[in-house]
């Protein structure tokens, strides 16, 4: 217990000492994600260097950059992380979503996501620029028929409440393609205009039921 101490003492020290090596005068890229670990802790910690750079900045800014040439609801829905869940993460962490921005750029590697610090006078290369505040994401998946059958119900409902709501039908490894056609037909079925919801082959992990995100910005 106590060596486990010790080392969880040095880690923190070493981890102090290389944020306070970096120069908060230009734009500090914290962590980029392309798959390949856990995504829950690798937001997690670099959530906690931004943190730290935005105590020592207030006036910088926290810019989650989707690596897409596409619109900012697509860039979200097809990504390979879970940039959509940043926001919450944030808050978690006691972030205001007034210094957090979400956008895109297409010189980057193909659906990965780049988590940058950016102060005040900072500048990065980017696309559409949205503040974190003016985006709400909703995302549906199941491991069960009666709570898929459930989920295709609240995906049209949030597309006939919500105005602003783009969705998004998700094919993952695994899908079963006759609950995938399903899926379609009762959501075609529901009279749903044609370019408010499109099918994303993402395919990262597995989804035997299709998954159901809708993004609005407003």
């Amino acid at each position: 217990m106590l060596v486990n101490r010790i080392i969880f003492l040095l880690l923190l020290i070493c981890f102090s000492n290389s944020l306070q090596a970096q120069d908060l005068s230009k734009p500090i890229l914290v962590g980029t994600w392309s798959g390949g670990e856990d995504f829950g802790e690798f937001i997690w910690h670099r959530t906690e260097a931004l943190s730290y750079y935005l105590k020592q900045d207030p006036t910088g800014r926290i810019v989650i950059r989707l690596c897409s040439k596409d619109r900012l609801p697509l860039a979200l829905a097809s990504s390979n992380g879970f940039a959509f869940t940043f926001p919450t993460t944030a808050s978690t962490q006691g972030l205001s979503l007034k210094n957090i921005y979400l956008t895109t750029y297409a010189g980057c590697a193909r659906r990965a996501e780049e988590y940058w610090f950016v102060p005040k006078d900072g500048r990065i290369d980017h696309g559409e620029i949205i503040s974190a505040e003016s985006v709400t994401t909703k995302r549906w998946i199941s491991s069960y028929y009666k709570e898929f059958q459930g989920q295709i119900r609240q995906f049209i409902n949030e597309h006939k409440l919500n105005p602003q709501a783009s969705g998004f039908i998700i094919r993952n490894i695994g899908i079963r393609d006759s609950k995938f056609r399903y899926a379609l037909k009762i959501i075609r079925g529901a009279k749903i205009e044609k370019n408010r919801f499109q099918i994303v082959d993402k395919r990262v992990y597995s989804s035997v039921y299709p998954e159901f995100m809708t993004v609005s910005i407003f």
